[in-house]
C-alpha cells in the first residue's frame, strides 16, 4: 500500500487562502494608518520650514507683515507647485497655503484638488502681523482616517477638531 500524497486537498488549499485573507483583512488598515502617518511626517516638514520662513521675513522687515508675500519667491520647496498667487503650493498628497504671516496649513487632498474632505493640518505663526507672540496649532478631522490622524497629533501639541 504506497501512502504518499500526490498534493494538497481542496479543504487544505481553502484553509490557507482563509487564514491569509484574515491575516490581510487585520493587516491591510493599519498599513493604511502607517502609510498616512509618514505622509503627515511630511507635511509637518514642510509647515514648519514654511513657519520658519514666515518669521524670518518678519524679522526683517515686520512693518510690512501684512503686505509682503513669501510664496514662491523665497520658499524652496521641492515635490510639488506653487500657483499664481504665490500663496498655495499643491504636491500630491497636500495643498498648502499660506496666508498673510499669519497662518501655514495643509490640507490632505489628492493631485491638488483642495475640496478633499480628510484633514486639515493649521499652524498659526508666531508672528501675526502684530507684532504679538502667539503660537497655535490644530489638527482639524473630516472622516475617521482624519480622526486617527489628528489624534496621533495631540501627542505634539496640536489641538483636536473633530467635524465628522
Amino acid at each position: 500500500m504506497n501512502k504518499n500524497k500526490q498534493g494538497f486537498t481542496l479543504i487544505e488549499l481553502l484553509v490557507v487562502v482563509l487564514i491569509i485573507g484574515i491575516l490581510s483583512a487585520i493587516a491591510l488598515p493599519q498599513y493604511n494608518v502607517a502609510v498616512e502617518k509618514a505622509r503627515v511626517s511630511e507635511a509637518l516638514t514642510n509647515l514648519n520650514y514654511m513657519m520658519k520662513m514666515v518669521e524670518l521675513e518678519c524679522l526683517e522687515d515686520c512693518s510690512t507683515s501684512n503686505g509682503y508675500s513669501l510664496g514662491k519667491d523665497i520658499m524652496e520647496l521641492s515635490g510639488g507647485s506653487w500657483d499664481e498667487t504665490g500663496t498655495h503650493f499643491c504636491t500630491k498628497n497636500f495643498y498648502y497655503t499660506y496666508d498673510d504671516g499669519t497662518f501655514v496649513e495643509a490640507t490632505r487632498s489628492k493631485n491638488c484638488s483642495y475640496n478633499n474632505d480628510d484633514y486639515t493640518i493649521y499652524m498659526e505663526t508666531p508672528m501675526d502681523g502684530n507684532n504679538d507672540y502667539r503660537q497655535d496649532r490644530r489638527c482639524l478631522s473630516f472622516s475617521d482616517l482624519g480622526y486617527k490622524i489628528c489624534k496621533g497629533l495631540e501627542s505634539q501639541g496640536f489641538e483636536f477638531y473633530d467635524y465628522r
